[in-house]
C-alpha cells in the first residue's frame, strides 16, 4: 500500500512579481524542476526519523522507505510516493488486524525484534497464561540450547536490561551492532542447539491469578526453560504519526518554485 503526496503550488502562494513569471512558464516545467528537490527533502526527513521506541536493534525501516521514494511531474503537479509497505499505516494509524492467520506475532524483546516466527522454526513453544494471553517462547530446555542462547543472543538482553545501570548497559552495547554476525545467523545457532531435543508444543499456566495474570504470569516469565519472544494478538491499535511527512513540506515547495522561476 503506497503513500502519495500531491504538491500543488499556485500563483496565490507567491509574490505578484513571481506570479507574473509563473504565468510565462509552462506549469509542467516548474513541476519538473521542483520534483527532485521535494523527493530529496522527504528522503532526508525519513532517514532522520527516530528508530523504535524501545531502543532495540534498528531494522532500518525508515532508511528503506527513503530509498523507495519516487517523484514524477504530472502537468503542474509534483507527485511523490513511496511503495514501502507500512509507511501508510504509520502515517494514518488505525487497527492492524491479523489476516489469513489467527493472530499477529509481536516481538516483545530485543532478541526477537527484526525477526519473524519463521526464523525461529521449531525452537518455539506456545505459552498460554491463565488469563488467556498467548506467547511464543524460545525453548531452552537443554544445556546446549541454553549455552547457545547465552553466547549468541543473551548479550542482547544484557544490553537492554532495565535493571542495569547506564554504564553497564553501555558496556554491553559497545560494539554489539557492528558485529559481522547477523541476527539470522545467531538465531540459526540457537535453533541448531535446540534441534532434536524433547520439548512441549504447548505450555498452559492454569488459573487467572490477580491483575492481568498475576502470579501465573510471573511464574511463566521466570520459567527457566523459556525466553518469551512474541506475544500473540488478534489485532493492535497503532496511533497515527503525522511526522512521517516533513512539517515544512509546503514551505519547501514554495521555496523551490521561487528558485525554479528566477
Amino acid at each position: 500500500m503506497s503513500l502519495a503526496l500531491d504538491i500543488q503550488v499556485t500563483q496565490d502562494d507567491v509574490t505578484p512579481a513571481l506570479a507574473a513569471k509563473m504565468r510565462q512558464l509552462d506549469p509542467h516545467v516548474i513541476a519538473t524542476r521542483i520534483t527532485p528537490h521535494l523527493v530529496e527533502c522527504w528522503r532526508a526527513h525519513l532517514v532522520a526519523l527516530p528508530h523504535n521506541a524501545h531502543g532495540f536493534p534498528a531494522t532500518n525501516f525508515w532508511e528503506s522507505a527513503a530509498r523507495s521514494l519516487t517523484g514524477v511531474a504530472v502537468g503542474g503537479d509534483a507527485k511523490i510516493s513511496t511503495d514501502k509497505l507500512g509507511v501508510r499505516q504509520r502515517y494514518y494509524g488505525g487497527t492492524i488486524a491479523a489476516r489469513n492467520v489467527a493472530n499477529l506475532t509481536i516481538p516483545i524483546c530485543a532478541e526477537a525484534y527484526g525477526t519473524t516466527v519463521k526464523d525461529w522454526g521449531d525452537s518455539l513453544v506456545l505459552v498460554v497464561l491463565g488469563d488467556g494471553r498467548k506467547f511464543l517462547a524460545l525453548w531452552l530446555g537443554s544445556d546446549a540450547a541454553q549455552a547457545a542462547y547465552d553466547k549468541h543472543l543473551g548479550k542482547l538482553a544484557k544490553a537492554f536490561d532495565p535493571d542495569a545501570s547506564d554504564s553497564e548497559r553501555k558496556r554491553a552495547q559497545k560494539g554489539l551492532w557492528s558485529r559481522a554476525e547477523t541476527t539470522a545467523s545467531r538465531v540459526a545457532k540457537v535453533r541448531a542447539a535446540a534441534a532434536g531435543q524433547q520439548k512441549p508444543k504447548v505450555i498452559v499456566f492454569k488459573g487467572a491469578g490477580v491483575g492481568g495474570g498475576g502470579a501465573q504470569a510471573a511464574r511463566a516469565e521466570r520459567h527457566a526453560n523459556l525466553k518469551f519472544l512474541f506475544v500473540l494478538k488478534a489485532s493492535v491499535e497503532q496511533a497515527g504519526n503525522p511526522n512521517v511527512i516533513p512539517p515544512d513540506f509546503d514551505e519547501v515547495a514554495k521555496r523551490q518554485v521561487r528558485e525554479a522561476i528566477r
